[in-house]
């Protein structure tokens, strides 16, 4: 599959999509591998870099099994409650002057409140202005 991908063939269809995330242990390091080559192909050593930080941390309501902020897992998480829009929008990454290729933002239960909301939406709205995204 990486061969034909690298040869200029046909991308890889859904099909083989789910079976490499289906692959299994004994397979990861083949999976890499192939990445890996396909990666430097066509991006060479470039990356894109995703930030994902809190605009409230910790004391979460729900009860995910997976996460470290869920109600349920004694861990020693920082808790916060939401930042302002002006905190959002500062901690928002740069590189070279303009907002980092992604900003990950994440407010720790199933859904934000009206107000939460209200204060990301403005946090989006001054950092696509800023950065002019």
């Amino acid at each position: 599959m990486a061969n034909r991908i690298l040869d200029g063939g046909e991308p890889i269809t859904r099909k083989e999509a789910l079976a490499v995330l289906n692959s299994s242990d004994v397979e990861l390091l083949d999976v890499l591998q192939a990445t890996c080559l396909i990666r430097k192909n066509f991006f060479g050593k470039k990356i894109s870099l995703h930030v994902l930080k809190n605009a409230k941390s910790g004391a979460c309501p729900e009860n995910c099994s997976f996460c470290s902020q869920s109600k349920s897992v004694s861990t020693e998480v920082e808790e916060y409650p939401m930042e302002s829009a002006d905190e959002i929008v500062a901690g928002a990454p740069r590189r070279n002057g303009h907002a980092g290729s992604a900003l990950l933002r994440d407010s720790n239960s199933r859904a934000p409140s009206e107000s939460e909301m209200q204060t990301i939406c403005e946090a989006a709205f001054f950092i696509r202005r800023i950065f002019l995204i």
